[in-house]
Order: C-alpha cells, then structure tokens, then sequence
C-alpha cells in the first residue's frame, strides 16, 4: 500500500513476484503478493510508480505487534529519571539478532485515524526482549537440564 499521483501505474517486484496497481483519485494504491515463504535470506523489494524506490534487507516472516505502557517503550540504555535495564551494557553488547526488526511508531494525538505514522529510532527494552526470547527459542538454544 501506498500513495502516488492519481492515476499513476504501480508497479511492485518482490521475491520473484510482480504485481501491478494503478493510484485512484486520491492517490492511494494497494497490491497484494501471493503467499511465501519464510525466509532469513534479506531481499529488495522495489516499487515504481513514476520514480523507483528501493526498499533493501526485507525478511518474510512472523510479525509481531506489541503494545502497552511505559513499560513496552522503556529503552534498553541509560534514560534520564530512570533506572536502566539489568545488565544492559552485556545486552547492548550481546546484541546480535539480525532477524529481529523493530519499528516503534511515533506517538501522536489524533481525532481522526491517520493515513501514515512516522517512526522513532530508539530501541525499546521490553519489546527487544519478547523478540529475542522468541528468536533464542526458535533456534533451540534455550537452556535445557544438562546444558549450561
């Protein structure tokens, strides 16, 4: 899904995959990409609709939405009135999950639901660790009896 000048043809490429849409009156567009696959292995997905853009290092998989309180947006680091998370220079340090992405969507007070949301960079402790729980699990290395 996204915008461009009404009427314009959209063209989408990804994994092997074309799909094309054309922009309506008010410029939104909207393809769908048939069922994959799964996959650690990054891929490009490229839009044209009057320029091309390029979105690179896309995996296919599981996504999960996590929500709550101050307690899903507290940073893994050092944050001003705050205690930081236990052992959070080895978790920084430790950091290697290269399949885990996050996207914290900027918080914003609309009467209306919104078309776009803007995203913030830093790193949130606890959704970090839901994904890394997850992601230690799936690769079978969960502390078991007689493993250490």
């Amino acid at each position: 899904m996204g915008w461009s000048q009404p009427g314009t043809e959209v063209t989408v490429t990804f994994a092997g995959q074309v799909k094309h849409a054309r922009a309506g009156a008010d410029g939104r567009w909207e393809v769908s990409l048939n069922p994959l696959k799964a996959s650690s292995q990054p891929a490009d997905l490229v839009i044209t609709a009057g320029e091309t853009r390029t979105l690179t290092n896309i995996l296919v998989g599981e996504v999960w939405l996590c929500s709550g309180q101050s307690n899903m947006e507290k940073p893994i680091g050092k944050q001003p009135g705050q205690k930081p998370c236990f052992n959070y220079e080895q978790e920084l340090a430790a950091a290697d999950f290269p399949e885990i992405r996050l996207f914290k969507a900027h918080t914003a007070l609309a009467a209306v639901p919104q078309k776009d949301v803007t995203k913030t960079q830093r790193l949130a402790g606890m959704q970090f660790q839901y994904a890394r729980s997850h992601q230690i699990f799936r690769r079978g290395l969960l502390f078991r009896p007689g493993n250490s």
